[in-house]
């Protein structure tokens, strides 16, 4: 068989600059969905990785030790930056509630519409 000329390499879900992307689009509001095209990963390998990973953590978890696998933690990244914007997010509500500012609804709804579970009108 001839040597390629050309072969593009995988992504690896512990990347660093596939990490940095997605952790700075999720933790903006971007759904994972659109973030990860924006890091250069299809929207199935996010999800797949996510899912994997998670499965991983939660094993790891589970039986008291051992290192996160790459998947693991992409997953981890991804849960980091969903909760750094909720907090984020918290914060503007809190600094609006003291000054009785408005500036408060559109903070409310992102996490209404990205987290109903936990935010949502029941």
């Amino acid at each position: 068989m001839p040597a390629l000329k050309y072969r593009s390499k995988l992504p690896s879900p512990d990347a660093p600059d596939i990490l940095d992307s997605v952790y700075r689009d999720v933790s903006a509001g971007i759904a994972l969905r659109f973030a990860a095209p924006r890091a250069g990963i299809s929207e199935h390998t996010a999800y797949h990785w996510m899912t994997y990973g998670g499965q991983d953590a939660q094993r790891l978890a589970r039986t008291g030790g051992g290192e996160l696998g790459s998947e693991a933690t992409f997953a981890q990244c991804v849960e980091e930056a969903r909760a750094a914007l909720v907090a984020d997010n918290i914060a503007v509500i809190q600094e609006c509630k003291a000054t009785g500012d408005k500036g408060w609804l559109p903070a409310m709804t992102l996490n209404e519409r990205l987290f109903p579970a936990e935010y949502g009108r029941n």
